[in-house]
């Protein structure tokens, strides 16, 4: 959209980074005279979501990447306020929002239709859980009502989920809210988490020793020493199966945020707020990595192919923005016409 104090559209610019503005331009020929009509309008945050794949400081994708709403063929958005890297193919159906002074790097071509560049002058929003939703998973967690394979352990004080050289687990998440700091999965070719949903969604809250609360001693994440988990949510909703994660409050980088959860030739079907933590693609290709759902993370790096197929939270609106509103107006009239403004609005 139109943003700074040198555009050229109808109005003044609309300060706030949580707006979205579009300049709405009409152009008309009679008798041989052209005149434009433009409209600014703006819309309003509101429903407190970024509609697709945010990874607030940095994107790169070393595989194939592929990104839109396949599922509902809505709106999608993919975003970062760092650096966003494609070193090899890529597919996006959507807004491609990044900083203005900071554009993508392209394999080869660029960003073209279907996908749409979207240069931000500002820093995109990130969307804001209160502190207070974790607290209130603390005290209220179904974390008892989990059954554990033979191996692990759960510390009901330090809400650590810990194992002894476990290879391939299994463990089923039925509907309720919970509250770790930390999951060790174990090893072997792959370890998993069914969630049961019939009843209702899965609420996972993982706080984390940099963020203080509850935790101290863990990094607030899921790991697996193989570096590979399976998350199987049947119902083929993302909302069923939400996972916040605490983070490292305030970190940028790779190397200073740590892992939400490993990915490796995996397909995960949940939504996921990871806005301190990162999360880091690994190969093989095949089968490929596939995420369905919504996420919002620190950080994202991609070593293998990466297809994100976004699916709004159940009860969303498809826009980070509710209706657009004017806030200006302008008749850009011909230089030869009295008045006229030379087409310079």
């Amino acid at each position: 959209g139109p943003t700074g104090s040198t555009n050229q559209c109808a109005g003044l610019w609309v300060q706030n980074a949580a707006l979205q503005e579009s300049c709405i331009t009409s152009t008309g020929t009679v008798n041989g005279v052209s005149q434009r009509v433009q409209e600014r309008v703006v819309g309003y945050v509101s429903n407190g979501y970024f509609p697709g794949l945010l990874a607030l400081n940095g994107f790169s994708a070393a595989g194939p990447f592929i990104a839109g709403n396949t599922t509902t063929g809505g709106p999608f958005y993919f975003g970062s306020n760092g650096g966003i890297s494609f070193t090899n193919s890529h597919s996006i159906n959507g807004d491609l929002e990044y900083p203005s002074g900071n554009p993508p790097s392209y394999a080869s071509g660029g960003c073209t239709l279907p996908c749409i560049a979207v240069p931000e002058s500002s820093a995109i929003p990130v969307p804001s859980v209160p502190a207070s939703a974790w607290s209130a998973a603390e005290a209220s967690n179904s974390d008892g009502t989990i059954i554990w394979p033979s191996g692990f352990t759960y510390n009901g004080s330090t809400r650590v989920v810990s194992q002894g050289g476990v290879n391939n687990a299994s463990v089923t998440i039925s509907t309720g809210t919970y509250f770790f700091c930390g999951i060790d999965l174990g090893g072997g070719s792959s370890s998993t988490i069914t969630f049961t949903t019939t009843l209702g969604p899965v609420k996972m809250y993982f706080g984390s020793t940099a963020a203080g609360g509850a935790c101290a001693g863990d990094s607030g994440g899921i790991g697996a020493s193989d570096n590979n988990v399976v998350f199987v949510n049947n119902s083929g909703i993302a909302s069923n199966v939400q996972l916040y994660f605490q983070g490292n409050p305030g970190c940028t980088t790779n190397s200073t945020c740590p892992a939400a959860f490993p990915v490796n030739g995996d397909s995960y079907t949940a939504d996921v707020y990871a806005p301190n933590s990162w999360i880091s693609v690994a190969s093989p290709p095949n089968p490929p990595n596939v995420f369905t759902g919504w996420m919002v993370v620190a950080g994202l790096s991609a070593n293998s192919a990466l297809t994100f197929d976004y699916q709004a939270p159940s009860g969303a609106t498809s826009s980070t923005t509710a209706s657009y509103y004017p806030a200006g107006h302008a008749n850009c009239l011909p230089p030869s016409t009295p008045g006229g403004t030379g087409g310079t609005c």
